[in-house]
């Protein structure tokens, strides 16, 4: 053994060892070519490649070689990309045996003919060492691949050919180990980002106005692809084609996938990709258009191995995929050569894998990859199965993703033509009562239909006429219409096939995406979508419909839209005929509240006629009656009754005006807060409910301040109906044998001018304060003892003062036991 073979043999041991580590850290193919620059290093050459055979394309049909891995030292740019079946690493795979070459040594020469690329004498590699593998572990006839090994200067010796051979064989397990390992880290990866990768929870328009998803019947929205922010599908599609792009060193990765909500039925919008030069990239793919048009046609993956042989493999591939509408030419290798600024003569590689995205058989999109410049440039099937893998993850994901955004489109929509149908009967009932009422509905219905479903450039209603016949009423589009269209009957024998008959029939919704593949078409007009909602009522039969005429996504959420809004016609046209019986009931009712309120408007007019005279009679009768205690007494209960007549058939023309909705006329005067005092002090010395009710009560007016009280702005005669009815309330509510304190004050710097009233009567809790001032409304222990009353006279004091920008406060009752009311007015000083 020479030398040099001597101090060969420690190497397999130590090879297989570092072999072994760096198994240990395999994250991605580019593991492959680390292993070949480990075996260069070990072996002392220049460089090495891992060619692999791509049957049945080449000249002839048999097969050509392509570069699966290479390294060589101090090279960044590859050297080799290809090479014909003709050549030392074909013949050797043919073979299934080795083949060595030294150009300048005629001993190895192994009658193989041998040509050199311009490649090769410009790194002057004059010797090499060919040594087929297989890398398929399923049997076969040949090898699959070959390793060729590069040396500049000295050739190869025969000790190093030989541990070179024993080396190789330890290649196609770690091949096989690199592509598992870095695989499953593939998969993991991706479904660790799927998996991260959640629905935005978006329920208001607004926020899906703003890119949450597509919001397929927002008002207004075309039915094409919009751009927006990047959503969570585009951000999560990006991470998955660049984990893959750095496990396979693509230079491209593209996905496309079909929206139900927002695609048009065949088009399939790209979501995410990776480019790294200016290659004007598509939003969209149609299927049947090119490779990826093919495949997303099919269903089947399709690879093209080096575009810049198309030409040369053009047969090939038109047999293994038929039906494909191949091009005469591919110049997407001038946008690589015009990106890698190369020479007009090289050019790198482009190879090409699409797979589709099937979930339940059906596709719903594709996962485009190309590989150029690093390689590696052959698709074998362990890439197309691992693509394919990935797909299939993000078909489960995307079927996940848009079931949850076709439920939030329905939940948008139905939140949309709820707040609209909302609007809609706030005005119904006036309209129903109408002449023309319905139709006016119509048109406002249909018109919201319109804005509900933009992708529908028609939207009709058709109900039937006595005879049975469907009229049509329309929405036009150029302003609302309304319009009766000639009576539309279909043709003899086709009546079951009718989309409207079917509908009223069954009664169901009838949601048709692609018309020409329903056995019910709608009569008339041609359409390629179509919805139709039954309109049932006990009086009135029809059909609302929708459809479109052009090629627009038709999403489910449409049926629900058009049942909704179907229900909503059948509401109105079931209540039209009990709308207006209700009018004429109500005409009535507001005819008998009118005269009723004019009997008590006529009463009121002759009480107060004779309450007045009797008032004034007694104060003139007051100044000659005796002042024996008991004549006093008589003439007091005399007054107070009076006053309290009075008082009466005041509230009952205040009663009648608010009852009429009329607003209260107040004459603001600018009054004295002392002069109101002593109105006050006159008052409650002639109250009729002290001596009805048998009540000792004392009533304590301050009179003395030590500063003068700020005017305030009032209607003397309001505030002379409001105090006596206040007082009222006081004596009805206060304990026996207690004290009234009544007292003025201002507040806010005089602009406020209050009269305290404070009584120690049933008590007032914080929860009870603030209603007291309602209609009707009596406090717990009020219910409790005085059951009779009507809880009317705090609120009509309530109502009194509003007309005056004045207003009731009632205050629960304090630690010593005392309620207070006050009366606050608008100071007149600001």
């Amino acid at each position: 053994m020479s030398q040099t073979a001597e101090a060969s043999v420690p190497l397999l041991p130590a090879f297989a060892v570092n072999l072994h580590n760096l198994l240990m850290k395999v994250e991605s193919l580019s593991a492959i070519r680390e292993i070949l620059a480990l075996y260069v290093e070990q072996f002392q050459a220049f460089g090495a490649a891992l060619w692999e055979v791509a049957e049945g394309v080449g000249p002839d049909r048999k097969g050509r070689l392509f570069i699966q891995a290479q390294y060589f030292e101090g090279m960044d740019e590859p050297p080799f990309y290809h090479m014909d079946m003709a050549s030392v690493s074909g013949h050797c795979i043919r073979q299934n045996s080795p083949a060595v070459h030294c150009k300048s040594d005629g001993r190895w020469d192994s009658g193989i003919p041998v040509s050199y690329p311009e490649i090769l004498e410009r790194l002057n590699l004059n010797s090499f060492i060919s040594i087929p593998i297989r890398l398929n572990p399923q049997p076969q006839q040949f090898a699959d691949a070959a390793i060729t090994f590069y040396r500049q200067g000295r050739c190869f010796t025969t000790e190093e050919f030989g541990l070179l051979r024993e080396a190789v064989k330890l290649f196609p397990s770690a091949y096989r180990s690199v592509h598992e390992r870095a695989s499953l880290t593939l998969i993991k990866d991706v479904h660790e980002i799927l998996r991260a990768s959640h629905f935005p929870d978006v329920e208001t328009p607004a926020d899906s106005a703003q890119g949450g998803g597509h919001p397929s019947l927002a008002p207004g929205q075309p039915a094409d692809r919009v751009e927006t922010a990047p959503r969570q599908e585009r951000v999560a599609m990006q991470k998955v084609l660049g984990k893959i792009a750095r496990h396979f060193q693509f230079v491209e990765a593209t996905v496309y996938l079909h929206n139900p909500s927002t695609d048009v039925p065949g088009r399939f919008s790209e979501v995410a990709a990776i480019w790294p030069w200016s290659v004007p990239s598509l939003h969209f793919y149609v299927q049947g258009q090119g490779g990826t048009g093919w495949v997303l046609q099919t269903g089947h993956p399709l690879r093209l191995l080096d575009m810049a042989l198309y030409s040369e493999d053009r047969e090939y591939y038109e047999d293994n995929y038929p039906g494909m509408d191949w091009p005469d030419r591919v110049d997407i290798k001038q946008e690589v050569r015009r990106h890698f600024q190369l020479p007009a003569n090289e050019i790198f590689p482009l190879s090409y894998v699409c797979v589709p995205i099937l979930h339940d058989g059906t596709v719903t999109g594709a996962l485009r990859c190309a590989i150029a410049r690093s390689g590696p440039y052959h698709v074998d099937d362990d890439i197309v199965n691992v693509v394919s893998t990935t797909a299939d993850m993000i078909a489960d994901w995307w079927d996940q993703w848009t079931r949850q955004q076709q439920q939030r489109d329905e939940r948008q929509s139905a939140l949309s033509i709820m707040s609209s149908l909302g609007a809609a009967n706030r005005r119904a009932v006036e309209l129903l009562q109408q002449p023309a009422g319905l139709e006016k509905i119509i048109v406002r219905l249909l018109d919201l239909c319109r804005k509900s479903v933009p992708q529908a450039d028609i939207v009709e209603l058709w109900l039937q006429d006595p005879t049975g016949i469907l009229v049509r009423t329309e929405a036009g589009f150029a302003g609302v219409s309304y319009r009766k269209t000639a009576s539309v009957e279909e043709p003899a024998g086709s009546v079951k096939h009718n989309a409207f008959r079917y509908s009223l029939v069954t009664p169901s919704v009838l949601h048709v995406e692609r018309a020409y593949v329903s056995p019910f078409v709608p009569p008339g007009r041609p359409v390629l979508s179509f919805t139709v909602a039954p309109v049932i009522t006990k009086d009135a039969r029809g059909v609302l419909y929708f459809a479109a005429t052009q090629e627009v996504s038709w999403p489910g959420a449409i049926s629900s839209a058009a049942s909704a809004l179907a229900d909503q016609l059948a509401l109105y046209l079931s209540f039209q005929r009990q709308i207006l019986g209700l009018k004429d009931v109500q005409d009535k009712l507001q005819k008998s509240a009118h005269e009723q309120a004019q009997f008590f408007l006529d009463f009121q007019h002759q009480l107060r006629t004779p309450i007045y005279i009797a008032r004034n009679s007694l104060d003139q009768l007051g100044r000659f009656i005796s002042a024996s205690p008991e004549c006093t007494r008589v003439f007091n209960a005399l007054s107070s009754s009076t006053r309290r007549a009075g008082t009466v058939a005041n509230n009952l023309q205040f009663f009648v005006s608010l009852a009429q909705g009329k607003p209260v006329a107040a004459i603001i005067e600018r009054l004295s807060a002392e002069l109101m005092l002593g109105e006050i002090e006159q008052a409650y010395n002639f109250l009729y409910s002290k001596g009805a009710l048998n009540k000792r009560l004392e009533f304590a007016i301050r009179k003395e301040y030590p500063f003068p009280l700020p005017t305030f702005e009032g209607d003397p005669k309001l505030i002379e109906l409001a105090i006596d009815n206040i007082l009222d309330n006081a004596v009805k509510y206060s304990f026996h044998e207690s004290e009234v304190l009544i007292e003025a004050g201002s507040a806010l710097y005089g602009r406020e001018v209050f009269f305290s009233f404070r009584n120690r009567g049933l008590p007032i809790t914080p929860d009870d304060a603030p209603r007291l001032a309602e209609r009707g409304f009596r406090g717990t222990k009020a219910r409790l003892v005085s059951p009779e009353g009507t809880g009317i006279g705090l609120w009509a004091v309530a109502e009194m003062m509003r007309p005056m920008s004045g207003r009731l406060e009632v205050k629960p009752t304090n630690a010593e036991g005392l309620n207070e009311f006050r009366l606050c007015f608008r100071g007149s000083l600001w």
